[in-house]
């Protein structure tokens, strides 16, 4: 198929005819990026989650040279000006794998005995009130339009009438939509179980096999952050933020 026209272009080049086979011939000749070393992949689970509780900045897992052989530690990436104590990786990774232990323990309870769906049943009666007042206001201004054209109303009352009713639907109107933001926020929390819980306990059961990069990527998908705090005493404490719906 070499049998073609080639016919000139009707607007002006953008660039020059070399430039462009000169970039066809870079394109062509370009190798494939090398693939990543071992010893680049992710190290730390915790990436991009882990925060110190005094300043608010990431905290990081760092290690000395190799031929120091020492541990990796988790310390404030702003530890020249933060007090907050650096620990050893392995520490402070237990600490966190224990805390999200305890925390889906106590959020199974409180799902299994709380829940909402009392509170969605009583959000959904009021809004049917809502929904019954303004049919009825409904009603009331069609009644007025009726009134003004039999003469029973002049106009000026008419114009009063209408204000005061539609005055009383937008606000009615309001109502509803804030009940509405509040029933979709409470099935969204009460729907968490069925993500939320299963994320987590997949976490803690595969743990030990899973990658860091698959590790990172759940936990990302279960918490918004986790804060870090060493005190003088050595003490550890972890906070942990999940991804709940906020009511």
């Amino acid at each position: 198929m070499n049998n073609y026209d080639i016919y000139d272009g009707l607007h002006p080049a953008l660039i020059s005819e070399e430039d462009f086979m000169r970039a066809q011939e870079i394109r062509l000749n370009k190798k494939p990026k090398s693939r990543v070393k071992d010893e680049f992949r992710l190290m730390n689970p915790f990436a991009g989650l882990l925060y110190c509780s005094v300043c608010g900045k990431t905290v990081g897992r760092t290690t000395m040279s190799a031929s120091r052989q020492n541990a990796p530690r988790i310390r404030c990436t702003n530890a020249r000006n933060c007090h907050n104590s650096s620990s050893y990786f392995d520490v402070v990774e237990k600490e966190i794998v224990g805390a999200l232990r305890s925390w889906l323990k106590g959020y199974k309870v409180k799902i299994n005995t709380v829940g909402y769906t009392d509170d969605i049943a009583a959000a959904q009666k009021q809004l049917n009130k809502f929904e019954h007042d303004l049919n009825k206001l409904s009603q009331q201004l069609d009644n007025a339009y009726d009134l003004v054209e039999q003469g029973v109303y002049t106009f000026d009352i008419f114009q009063s009438r209408r204000a005061k009713l539609t005055s009383a639907m937008e606000e009615i109107e309001e109502k509803k939509g804030n009940v509405l933001e509040l029933i979709d926020r409470m099935e969204a929390n009460q729907s968490t179980e069925t993500k939320l819980i299963p994320q987590t306990e997949e976490l803690l059961a595969s743990y030990n096999d899973m990658t860091n990069e698959e590790r990172n990527e759940l936990l990302k998908e279960i918490l918004e952050k986790i804060e870090y705090y060493k005190g003088d005493d050595g003490k550890i404490v972890i906070d942990l933020y999940p991804r709940l719906p906020k009511i």
